[in-house]
């Protein structure tokens, strides 16, 4: 998606495509998060902690992600299903709709030739992304069985002693300054990249020609890192 923001690919007529890559981001944060929970170790106990509290914070709209929701189905073993079933088959749908846009809208121009050069066939981009595919599915298949999954110790019920993984511990730097953001910093994040299209609606695809754009993502990338360093140095200054 960064790739898509810099070049503008998410500009008319692609706008509905760049939706179904939010679509798609999100579930893949959907899965690192079941994963991390099911690993049933500190930092899942504590991952799970924390969405339990956001999913009671929302009322009636949390519910849904709530013990209380099914009392007979238990909240991990529909964390399990999501995780195996849903999720999966959610991906698959969104990403069969991101190629069936690319096929009907062709492939984006090159910001530097945005009349476009020779265009490359959806065939050939297909073979690509199957080259590329099998090359990181053979490489993930191969760092599964030499390196050991991080599992951790078994959880300390009422214990909050681990942090996130690096792709969340930006938010527990947020946590950190205050509690309500574990609520708030989420749909706005989301609200932020669903409006993009909608917002940059020029016809200018070179990201140097686009400056209001690009300082966005660099102040963006900077509180990110910024984040990310901070949660990873600080230690936890609240409890839930």
């Amino acid at each position: 998606m960064l790739r898509v923001y810099i070049t503008a690919s998410y500009k008319k007529p692609r706008e509905v495509n760049w939706l179904v890559g939010v679509g798609l981001l999100l579930i893949m944060v959907g899965l690192l998060f079941t994963g991390t929970v099911l690993k049933w170790d500190q930092e899942a106990y504590e991952a799970l902690a924390h969405f339990t509290w956001v999913a009671g914070k929302m009322g009636t709209l949390g519910l849904p992600l709530t013990e209380q929701f099914a009392n007979g189905v238990p909240l991990l073993s529909r964390l399990y299903m999501a995780h195996i079933s849903l999720l999966p088959i959610l991906a698959l749908l969104l990403l069969g709709l991101h190629l069936f846009f690319v096929k009907h809208h062709q492939l984006s121009p090159l910001p530097d030739n945005p009349a476009g050069g020779k265009p490359i066939k959806f065939t050939q981009h297909m073979a690509y992304l199957r080259r590329a595919g099998a090359g990181i599915f053979t490489l993930v298949c191969l760092l599964a069985l030499l390196i050991a999954p991080p599992l951790g110790d078994q959880p300390v019920i009422g214990m909050e002693v681990t942090k996130p993984p690096w792709q969340f511990v930006w938010i527990f730097a947020l946590e950190n300054i205050w509690v309500p953001f574990l609520i708030i910093a989420p749909p706005v994040i989301i609200s932020l990249l669903v409006a993009v299209p909608f917002i940059d609606r020029g016809e200018e695809l070179h990201w140097k020609k686009r400056p209001l754009a690009m300082t966005f993502l660099a102040l963006i990338a900077i509180v990110f890192i910024g984040l990310i360093l901070w949660g990873k140095f600080t230690t936890m200054t609240h409890s839930m």
